[in-house]
């Protein structure tokens, strides 16, 4: 066998069989191909020994590079850098600002990125960068995004509808007759995708629920807009709040303690939690909630597969409902 690293792209394709183009698709994940393809690719890719990244192994390159906003959690954070440390690697978080500003102002972020001699990969938990953004942008950088169902660079998650169905079933069980899914304005669709499934449920109207969608720019959090709207939404008779996000559910709980208002005995708050910041609020809120840890786990598997070369197989994970009493049933 030829030393490893002589070994080109060229030759795994001329080993499989297959066009250049379908290697890469394989090892990037960044366009879909056959199970059965891709299995034969990687094992050409194991039996000659190529590199997929060069050099880029994980005994010449030590770092990670964690991308956040900055509504990134703290215990988020800390997982990955705690979890990356036992598998040798040091993690870098760089915090980038939200929607546009997150590429277009960041050319030079970027290129420093690819030109990085000690960069092993790339850990995306950033909301407004996509595949494709680092797959132009860090093309020779082994990449994953954290818990993003439909993403190519993504594979493990928990569902969208799952999501919707655990949040639906509490809402049942509050019986309120008008609920707010209030979330954050921005550009990914995620939380429009929740309520989606929710509405569609025939169990909202079959119990006389009106599930309504309002949607707040992350700019209107501290000036009067969401605070007016509460004044609104209380006045008409919406005692249910439902968050995806803790940017939210902190102004909600500011301007309920303002006004004495107390919960769960005047206000049913709860939150679609990815990162496990419900249970600091005060109160502990209610949450229907990924498996974090494990995601993080997964996440960081995927991304040393990707860099060591080696195939990894899509994982979907299930959210579950954590009680913490700021809801109660009964209208």
């Amino acid at each position: 066998m030829r030393n490893s690293s002589k070994i080109t792209l060229a030759d795994v394709a001329r080993e499989v069989g297959c066009s250049k183009s379908a290697v890469s698709y394989a090892i990037l994940r960044n366009h879909p191909i056959g199970d059965a393809l891709r299995k034969r690719i990687f094992e050409a890719i194991d039996r000659l020994g190529y590199q997929p990244y060069g050099s880029r192994s994980r005994t010449s390159r030590k770092v990670v590079i964690l991308l956040t906003d900055q509504w990134a959690s703290a215990r988020e954070i800390s997982l990955f850098q705690e979890k990356l440390r036992k598998n040798g690697l040091l993690c870098q978080q760089y915090q980038l600002p939200r929607y546009a500003d997150a590429l277009s102002d960041q050319e030079d972020f970027y290129r420093f990125l690819n030109h990085n001699s000690l960069v092993a990969g790339i850990i995306c938990l950033h909301p407004d960068i996509n595949s494709f953004d680092l797959i132009k942008r860090c093309k020779n950088i082994p990449a994953t995004i954290f818990c993003r169902e439909d993403s190519m660079l993504s594979s493990s998650w928990v569902q969208l509808e799952a999501l919707a169905k655990l949040s639906l079933n509490h809402l049942l069980w509050i019986n309120s007759p008008r609920v707010a899914f209030v979330k954050l304005e921005e550009p990914a669709p995620y939380a429009a995708k929740i309520f989606s499934f929710m509405r569609q449920d025939a169990r909202l109207a079959t119990h006389g629920i009106s599930l309504e969608l309002f949607s707040f720019p992350m700019n209107q959090l501290k000036g009067n807009s969401l605070t007016a709207w509460l004044e609104q939404a209380r006045a008409e008779g919406i005692r249910t709040f439902l968050t995806n996000h803790v940017a939210l559910t902190t102004p909600i709980l500011q301007w309920a303690y303002r006004h004495r208002w107390y919960i769960p005995d005047d206000l049913s708050l709860f939150s679609i939690d990815y990162c496990e910041m419900s249970g600091q609020c005060v109160p502990p809120l209610t949450a229907v909630a990924v498996p974090l840890e494990k995601l993080i786990d997964l996440t960081i598997e995927e991304l040393l597969c990707k860099i060591e070369g080696k195939p990894f197989l899509p994982k979907t994970l299930e959210p579950v409902l954590i009680d913490r009493g700021s809801t109660r049933s009964g209208r």
